[in-house]
């Protein structure tokens, strides 16, 4: 059995096979982070044992369905279109076992870093198109606490390159024997890891550097914006026979404010609403905010209030996706709107501008759910030095809790706290370390309450001074390999010619 496992085209395809079922399993249906660390040892053995076009179209096409089921329901686009969403991520996200594979040569070490490098440029490119980092390998990492602190120096890229690199490593390990020559070859590779485990370690367990605290609460209520007629809300002209969901609106609003108010009783400094959770319509908007902002006078809180406001008159359905801040004196302070709307969703655009509010406790600012998906845009949390990010939001069972972890990737880049309250999935509050206090489910029984104290300062990190710099030298460096790749070929075909 042992003799036949080793024979190379069986030892191969068990290698691709088991591997894309692994990749399965990263995806943000299950996101199993252990086995981020195997398929792509597995996948980088087939691709070493099995040439030829015919082999690279069925490594392609595996990927394709492997990240088909990975991410089933997580992406929000029917029919052709979505197909097409997924073949791009696939493109992007296999792209780099192709460079590895025409580039990579068993007798030079050096070539193990050609995959992390391709890795982190491909993701980094994605990160530029609609969908942010949906495909990174990173997001897989949320459990390991100690790795996911390189984050704050490189941002998630710097994850990705570890896995990468491991994988790589691996790969190289498998195809030579293991001679003290050989491991003597890998003390760079060690003395990495060394580095990014003792700085971790030391990250994650240093505190904070204050011990002054604020209380923060994520209230919600269980609604669904599918249980109305927007079409028929969004017009100048209310049809008599849609009242009732109107003033059913307007009690979801009451019980929220409500909430807001005993959680202000019982201590909260800010309250947090999750996306889209106070839904109303334009004419009814001005009553409520003079209520919200009579409640948040009256405790002394600050509230920011997920909003859905359907622009009126307007067709096809259009929405004011955003986050309303009102301060304890009782004064609207900012109306940020969502700026990285999911494509296809009826929202105005935003200007990806980050609100900076100054509070007794720490600076205070807002995005909405999928804007915390673009670490370029969050960035600004960390320049601007906010000490609390506020993400409301709105999932589906689908990405729940995936979504909630890729978003607090960008309190540990930014050294900031985040709450991310949340319908329809997984509610969370998590320090600047990624350490997460408090959480709640939309989908068990009981209040969408949580609370939770966070630090009113944040945490120093070197990502938004350096910004993507690292992510940028893989970039130069697949350019590099691009340029010596050719060079190569030229050479080649001068040599065959001189000899021909």
């Amino acid at each position: 059995m042992k003799r036949l496992l080793q024979h190379p085209f069986l030892q191969s395809y068990l290698c691709l096979f088991i591997g894309m079922a692994l990749l399965i399993l990263t995806g943000s249906k299950w996101h199993i982070g252990l086995v981020t660390w195997i398929y792509p040892i597995l996948l980088l053995r087939f691709l070493a044992l099995r040439k030829g076009g015919w082999n690279l179209l069925l490594f392609f096409v595996l990927f394709y369905f492997a990240i088909k089921f990975a991410y089933s329901g997580a992406v929000p686009v029917p029919g052709i279109a979505g197909l097409m969403v997924l073949l791009l991520i696939t493109s992007f996200v296999s792209f780099p076992y192709f460079v590895h594979t025409f580039t990579y040569r068993p007798e030079a070490f050096w070539t193990t870093l050609v995959l992390p490098v391709t890795l982190v440029a491909s993701e980094f490119a994605l990160s530029f198109g609609p969908y942010g980092t949906w495909g990174s390998i990173a997001n897989s990492q949320y459990g390991d606490k100690i790795l996911l602190q390189l984050a704050s120096l490189t941002g998630e890229w710097g994850i990705t390159f570890v896995i990468g690199w491991t994988a790589s490593v691996a790969n190289w390990l498998w195809s030579n024997s293991f001679q003290k020559a050989t491991l003597l070859k890998l003390k760079g590779y060690f003395a990495f890891m060394a580095f990014v485990l003792v700085f971790g370690l030391v990250r994650w367990l240093v505190p904070q550097t204050t011990d002054e605290k604020v209380k923060v609460a994520g209230v919600a209520v269980k609604m669904s914006w599918g249980d109305f007629n927007m079409d028929e809300l969004s017009k100048d002209t209310l049809n008599p026979k849609f009242e009732p969901q109107r003033h059913h609106l307007l009690q979801l609003a009451d019980q929220w404010l409500s909430m807001a108010s005993k959680e202000g009783k019982k201590g909260a400094n800010i309250v947090v609403g999750a996306e889209g959770n106070i839904l109303l319509l334009k004419k009814d908007e001005h009553a409520f905010l003079e209520k919200a902002m009579a409640v948040a006078k009256q405790e002394n809180i600050y509230l920011f209030l997920g909003m859905g406001v359907p622009v009126a008159g307007k067709m096809p359905f259009s929405v004011e996706n955003k986050v309303v801040i009102v301060s304890p004196e009782g004064r609207v302070l900012y109306q940020y709107y969502k700026s990285n709307p999911v494509p296809g969703e009826p929202c105005i655009k935003g200007n990806g501008v980050l609100p900076v509010i100054q509070s007794p406790y720490g600076r205070l600012s807002t995005v909405i759910c999928y804007d915390a998906d673009f670490p370029g845009l969050v960035k600004q949390a960390g320049e601007k030095k906010i000490d609390l990010l506020v993400i409301p939001a709105n999932d589906w069972q689908e990405i729940s809790p995936f979504h909630t972890r890729m978003a607090l990737f960008r309190g540990i880049e930014n050294g900031t706290s985040v709450i991310r309250e949340t319908t329809h999935g997984l509610a969370a509050i998590a320090d600047a370390s990624g350490t997460v206090l408090a959480s709640k489910n939309y989908f068990d029984t009981g209040d969408l309450i949580m609370e939770a104290e966070l630090p009113i300062q944040g945490k120093w990190t070197l990502y938004p001074i350096v910004g993507d710099a690292f992510a940028w030298l893989c970039c130069l460096s697949v350019c590099i390999l691009g340029i010596i790749a050719i060079f190569q070929f030229i050479g080649k075909k001068m040599k065959q010619r001189a000899h021909a």
